[in-house]
């Protein structure tokens, strides 16, 4: 499950909570995409995976991947040309660890690795977003 929105500052921030399924950080990409298509380029993506609970390698091959790009692309979006910034719960070693083997067979196609920053908090992530500290991260309500 998850909740995102574009900020203002082109910013895509994506929150998933509860079970990690099958290709969701794609899915959920795609989907804000399609409800709210940006006018610029997205400066960047914040995922924040500290909510999740469990997560699987299901649904990562390179057939995804393309889709995803193509659908991304559809959009006038440049994969390659935005900052990466995830967040993850230090203590959910065992998550992480799935989490980054996704990332690792998904992003990697399309991502420069050099444009991926991962971080534990909050703060980290708006520093490394360039936002202010007390910015305020407001996700839709859950449906």
């Amino acid at each position: 499950m998850y909740q995102g929105y574009f900020t203002d500052e082109d910013i895509l921030f994506v929150r998933h909570y509860g079970n990690f399924e099958g290709s969701e950080g794609l899915e959920a990409i795609a989907s804000i995409l399609e409800a709210n298509p940006p006018a610029a380029q997205v400066v960047a993506v914040c995922i924040d995976y500290r909510p999740v609970t469990a997560a699987t390698l299901f649904d990562t091959d390179r057939a995804n991947v393309n889709l995803f790009a193509r659908h991304f692309e559809s959009y006038g979006q440049r994969l390659g040309s935005f900052l990466l910034v995830r967040i993850y719960e230090e203590e959910n070693v065992a998550i992480n660890k799935v989490l980054r083997e996704r990332d690792e067979r998904t992003a990697g196609f399309f991502l420069d690795k050099n444009s991926i920053v991962e971080v534990y908090n909050l703060p980290d992530a708006l520093k490394a977003l360039g936002l202010p500290a007390d910015y305020r991260v407001e996700y839709p309500p859950e449906k």
